[in-house]
């Protein structure tokens, strides 16, 4: 109703803002600019994100940081690093991915100006469960019915779910990819008169070891006209110069629900640095109401690291040295079940002044960090549950070694 008001912006972290007396009249838009001042809890983050198996900075790759008030995305830079002002502390997920790497998560992260701060180590390999926008690329000549990266909106027909209303399940996030998303009717958004195609980024399997491509798949056919519905949904492997279809969905398969499918690649087709997946689903003849979905795409197999050099001469990972450095710890089996013994090298404490050796989860979550100096080796307790573990040694500002360690 028209009248004067008491108009407030307020905004987690800023000190919210007031105008009094603000006359609203109906049908006028009144405008005001507000500009707000941070109440001092908000905080900058940092977060690196490395490779795995080097230890390097990973270049390019997508930080999400979200908890039920607040999101926050970027990239990291040329080394590895993302910088986030204006975060408000409290308790949050952490999504860190890049094509080529297997996205990595920290389930539950408290952030606040005095934990400001995390790692996360990321495995080579091919996996996406769209958190990230990672390159796939839509297609196609239907009229309606284009590939869409979003959260899905469910649909049916005569009570039959025809897109889906969630994403599969077991994967991270809640996003995929659907063809058509705009909700209403079963047949609103669908696809009409031809295809939809959806083509992955490009991977390489030449470096990969009994290769096996997995991710799962809707399809709906039903109603319309025309007889019995007849569209189908392929999915095909190219390397670059052959293509193999690898299944078409039809009716005959089961519906509305999403499905695991596997394929392994031995004898299938000759691996290439230019490998890509394809999927195609059509509306052929006459008009049925025809919805395909993806999610949760990885390829299983033996990985080489790719290990690099970290410009100084001397391989990070010492478990990879290739004889041209030197180790600076070895780690070893420690009197206690629980805990782990790394012992000190003479050349690390004579060569360097300011030490410091953590381990981290493979998560990003610090199991802890200590100083060595004047000492033949140091512990960490805490080692009761199996996992992967990384073990840095830092010394005069650098990374001089890292460590993967494995607890059975």
């Amino acid at each position: 109703d028209a009248g004067s008001y008491t108009v407030t912006f307020s905004k987690p972290g800023f000190n919210p803002v007031s105008f009094n007396n603000i006359d609203l009249v109906n049908g006028s838009t009144t405008v005001l600019d507000v500009e707000m001042e941070s109440d001092g809890t908000s905080f900058v983050l940092n977060a690196n994100v490395l490779d795995l198996d080097s230890g390097n900075p990973i270049e390019g790759a997508s930080v999400q940081i979200l908890s039920p008030v607040e999101t926050y995305n970027g990239l990291t830079n040329a080394g590895g690093n993302i910088e986030l002002s204006s975060v408000l502390a409290g308790d949050y997920t952490v999504y860190a991915g890049k094509w080529g790497y297997i996205t990595g998560t920290i389930s539950s992260a408290s952030l606040s100006s005095t934990s400001n701060s995390f790692t996360i180590y990321l495995e080579q390999g091919y996996y996406d469960d769209f958190i990230f926008d990672f390159g796939w690329t839509p297609s196609g000549n239907a009229a309606t019915g284009d590939w869409e990266r979003e959260i899905p909106v469910g649909t049916s027909f005569e009570y039959q779910a025809s897109n889906p209303g969630v994403d599969a399940a077991n994967d991270l996030g809640d996003l995929c990819y659907v063809t058509g998303n705009g909700g209403g009717q079963g047949g609103t958004d669908d696809i009409d008169d031809g295809d939809v195609i959806l083509t992955s980024p490009v991977f390489d399997l030449t470096d990969v070891e009994n290769p096996v491509v997995t991710f799962k798949t809707w399809f709906y056919n039903g109603g319309g006209q025309g007889g019995a519905p007849n569209d189908e949904y392929s999915i095909s492997i190219t390397n670059g110069a052959t293509t193999v279809e690898l299944e078409n969905i039809t009716t005959a398969n089961p519906m509305s629900v999403w499905l695991d499918k596997s394929f392994d690649l031995t004898n299938v087709i000759d691996y290439t640095a230019n490998m890509q997946l394809i999927l195609q689903a059509s509306d052929i003849g006459a008009g049925h109401i025809v919805e395909a979905g993806f999610d949760h795409f990885y390829v299983e197999g033996t990985y080489t690291p790719m290990v690099t050099d970290n410009g100084d001469g001397r391989d990070l990972y010492s478990d990879l040295n290739d004889g041209k450095g030197r180790d600076y710890i070895d780690i070893v089996s420690s009197p206690v079940e629980t805990a782990i013994r790394i012992n000190i090298e003479d050349d690390l404490i004579i060569n360097f002044d300011d030490i410091w050796i953590e381990v981290i989860e493979i998560d990003g979550k610090g199991k802890g960090g200590k100083n060595p100096q004047g000492m033949s080796y140091i512990e960490f307790d805490g080692f009761s549950v199996a996992g992967i573990y990384v073990i840095n040694v830092y010394a005069d500002n650098q990374l001089l070694q890292a460590e993967k360690i494995i607890k059975y």
